[in-house]
């Protein structure tokens, strides 16, 4: 595959229910995400989900909405080494 086995556009509990039982993602997590309310939310719930089956959290960093160069983001992200990475914006 890419750089990542698996990405999740929108995490939390199904996000993280799709690809570790029906695409077959690996075992760590990285959390992407937008200072923004429902994202925010969406990263609390994944990372509870993490913590319930056991997968480590490699990554989790949160950008503000108007971000638009990613690419010192993306080398830190890559650099964590994630199976899955989970993404949530507004």
């Amino acid at each position: 595959m890419g750089a990542f086995d698996v990405v999740v556009l929108g995490g939390g509990t199904a996000g993280l229910h799709v690809a570790t039982e029906v695409v077959g993602g690996g075992k760590t997590v990285a959390l992407l995400t937008a200072d923004q309310e429902f994202a925010q939310n969406l990263a609390t719930t994944a990372r509870e989900v993490a913590t319930k089956r056991n997968m480590p959290i490699v990554f989790d960093q949160a950008y503000p909405p108007n971000t638009v160069e990613f690419s010192g983001i993306i080398r830190s992200l890559k650099a964590a080494k994630p199976d899955i990475v989970t993404q949530a914006a507004e």
